[in-house]
């Protein structure tokens, strides 16, 4: 209730793609043909470079997706608002999708393992690490809310998190 009443539109909408991108996933699983990153079918489908970030495969990965980027998100968007926190999700997304290609073709080509080449790779994982990153270097004092008990032991700042 909190997080999603405390949410912006703009997390809203990409928390609602991340939800459809799941759906689809169940509903038709040869989708992830298409969505996934596939290293071996990214150069005629380059366009996984950008989907694949999006299309979460499991429903623990689509949910921690999807509250990661509304708390992280109501963190930053007021400092940034909304359009450049679009354009830092899109553009950290493109950067990802790209690394993970060139490591597992590196990587398939120094290892000659086809698993390299076949591996399927989706979620909104990098973005949020991205996101954990901006706001330790945004806001590195404030502290982190943890529930009860761990709040009241733990005081756990921005700083210290991974990143």
């Amino acid at each position: 209730g909190g997080l999603i009443a405390t949410s912006s539109p703009t997390t809203k909408s990409i928390c609602v793609v991340l939800g459809a991108s799941y759906l689809v996933n169940l509903t038709v699983p040869a989708a992830a043909d298409i969505f996934a990153l596939v290293p071996e079918r990214t150069l005629p489908c380059v366009w996984n470079v950008v989907t694949a970030g999006y299309y979460e495969m499991s429903l623990v990965g689509a949910a921690v997706d999807m509250l990661g980027v509304m708390y992280l998100g109501r963190l930053v968007e007021p400092i940034w608002g909304a359009s450049e926190l679009v354009h830092f999700v899109v553009v950290v997304n493109l950067c990802v999708g790209v690394c993970t290609f060139v490591t597992m073709y590196t990587l398939y080509i120094v290892t000659r393992s086809q698993f390299y080449l076949f591996a399927k790779f989706s979620g909104f994982h990098g973005i949020l690490a991205a996101l954990m990153v901006a706001l330790r270097q945004l806001l590195p004092e404030e502290r982190v809310p943890l529930p009860p008990p761990l709040g009241a032991v733990l005081r756990v700042r921005n700083k210290h998190l991974p990143g």
